[in-house]
């Protein structure tokens, strides 16, 4: 099974792990790694996400946040659509961008560089 990331899905964490990272890094980085594990099981187990508000779509809660995967499982991939806030607006439709690159993890102090090859 791969994991493929749509451009919106790349973008997000980043943008999640930047704004929480002005007030609480070690949460920053507490969220950043619960997105991924997350997201990363979806290959294991592609229907543990419940039926998504839209059509067609999937959605994982990551515990202990308020962010929400949204995605879609063949029996060959799961794309994720996007990482977003239960609280914000949702989106009508999702896009279905194909990530042509892997999904860099924000690089800490200290950590070495790390590649998610998503696709």
């Amino acid at each position: 099974m791969r994991l493929v990331w749509s451009t919106f899905a790349l973008s997000e964490p980043d943008g999640i792990f930047t704004n929480i990272e002005a007030e609480n890094p070690a949460g920053a980085i507490a969220t950043d790694e619960r997105i991924d594990f997350a997201v990363r099981r979806l290959v294991d187990f592609p229907e543990s996400g419940r039926a998504g508000r839209v059509d067609g779509t999937r959605e994982l809660p990551v515990t202990v946040t308020p962010y929400i995967a949204t995605y879609i499982a063949t029996e060959q991939t799961v794309r994720i659509f996007r990482i977003l806030h239960g609280a914000q607006r949702w989106p009508e439709t999702m896009r279905e961008e194909k990530a042509d690159r892997p999904r860099k993890q924000k690089s800490r102090p200290g950590d070495p560089e790390r590649l998610f090859l998503c696709g």
